[in-house]
């Protein structure tokens, strides 16, 4: 049966980094209240661990949706296949089960079911990527169950010459994160203990609703649903240290508000669609000092195997009166051991006062998976004034990723930056880090 609808808090899990160059990772210093918080999130990672402790001792909680059900070897279903990819000699398949509402993932190696799994939603995660370090490509199975309250497990398996299972990741309804830890060590002589310290950071927190499984509503804070970077941009699972010029710069990094999430299927593609309404760049929370909402979409569609593409909006007038208004397209290629992704995104910005100007920028970057390594690669470029068209912000990035384990990567950055017409001089840096995700994957 599918489930009638639920509700949740998700905290979303993310990374930490620790980097050994000179400039701060967060907005401002961590004085008091930045502490309190600190003591506060411990407490409740204290509080978490031993509620789970003391469930496991009592035994599991019971589901209240449908259960996540093993798929008989020898069965057979029919559906829409939503999702189709090959690795290899394997075939892994999400078909939509409609007589029972349910999504099954099919997993075949030459022809023969391999592995299998029912459950009201499936996400395929890292798909051919070697996330354990043992040279072989994995994938990760995200199910859900559906209900109040319940109930996500993310399976990684390993596709070699047999699949191997290296087991379930239980979740729960809450997750913390921690991301970008302060630096060590600062090199610039203007930096203070204030400006070079770190903050700790909610990205997201918000109360989920699943009136169906093809659609949900989130209400809180949120990342902004904005191409690709925006989106999926964790230390852990990204390449660089540093981000492309345009994130956080065009679109705003997060958005307080609603917003409706749906799926479809449209000639066999999947197409993932979002629209918000939101308090606004620059308005966190109770900081709102206008009362303009910024209103957003995104749209995403796969296109063939392993190609996606889509465009964003974003429009608000912020609180100096300036219309804003960002569109934004980008393309994801992703092959067994090659990933190919780019960025295009400009932004009108217009006043009572003047005539306005556009901002606009992009990125293309490239990965390639050898064993435990990754290779990378991008180039950015951003024009900060259309009214200037002479003063451009490029840079160069090359980087080598080695993983230690699925959630723990070493990485080696180096990058040079040109400002051409513009104030800042030119400069390189080479960023030495680890990157450890604690939480799902």
């Amino acid at each position: 049966m599918a489930p009638s609808g639920g509700l949740s808090i998700a905290f979303p899990a993310s990374g930490a980094t620790i980097d050994a160059h000179g400039t701060a990772s967060g907005a401002g210093g961590v004085g008091a209240k930045a502490w309190r918080l600190g003591v506060v999130l411990i407490a409740l990672v204290a509080a978490i661990v031993l509620l789970r402790s003391r469930s496991g001792e009592r035994g599991a909680p019971t589901a209240t949706g449908a259960p996540i059900m093993a798929v008989p070897p020898d069965s057979e279903f029919s559906g829409i296949v939503e999702v189709e990819r090959r690795v290899g000699d394997y075939l892994l398949r999400v078909i939509h089960d409609t007589t029972s509402d349910e999504r099954v993932f099919d997993l075949k190696l030459r022809g023969r079911r391999a592995w299998a799994v029912r459950a009201a939603t499936i996400r395929l995660l890292r798909i051919g990527r070697d996330i354990t370090g043992d040279g072989v490509p994995d994938v990760v199975v995200e199910q859900f169950s559906g209900g109040m309250h319940c109930c996500t497990q993310s399976t990684v398996l390993s596709l070699g010459s047999a699949v191997h299972d290296y087991g379930t990741i239980n979740g729960a309804d809450g997750e913390v994160e921690f991301e970008d830890a302060p630096r060590i060590e600062s090199e610039k002589a203007a930096d203070t203990v204030k400006s070079s310290q770190g903050t700790i950071f909610i990205e997201q927190l918000y109360i989920e609703y699943h009136p169906k499984l093809s659609w949900d509503i989130r209400l809180g804070r949120f990342l902004t649903p904005a191409g690709v970077w925006s989106i999926y941009h964790y230390p852990p699972y990204v390449p660089t240290q540093t981000s492309p010029i345009i994130y956080k710069v065009i679109f705003p990094k997060v958005s307080d508000g609603i917003q409706f999430k749906g799926s479809f299927t449209l000639r066999d593609s999947s197409i993932d669609t979002h629209l918000y309404v939101a308090n606004g760049s620059g308005n966190p929370g109770a900081l709102d000092r206008n009362e303009g909402k910024g209103i957003g979409a995104r749209v995403n569609a796969d296109l063939l195997t392993g190609l996606s593409a889509g465009l964003s909006y974003f429009g608000e007038r912020d609180n100096e009166g300036t219309l804003k208004m960002s569109y934004g397209a980008h393309v994801l290629c992703n092959g067994s051991a090659l990933r190919l992704q780019a960025e295009y995104q400009i932004r009108s910005n217009e006043t009572d006062a003047a005539s306005g100007f556009d901002d606009s920028g992009w990125y293309a970057q490239a990965e390639y998976d050898i064993g435990k390594w990754t290779l990378a690669a991008r180039y950015d470029w951003y024009d900060p004034s259309s009214e200037s068209p002479d003063d451009l912000w490029t840079r160069a990035t090359a980087a080598v990723n080695y993983r230690f384990a699925h959630n723990v990567v070493g990485k080696i950055e180096v990058n040079r930056n040109w400002f051409d017409g513009l104030p800042t001089e030119d400069y390189s840096q080479a960023i030495l880090g680890v990157a450890v995700a604690i939480g799902d994957l």
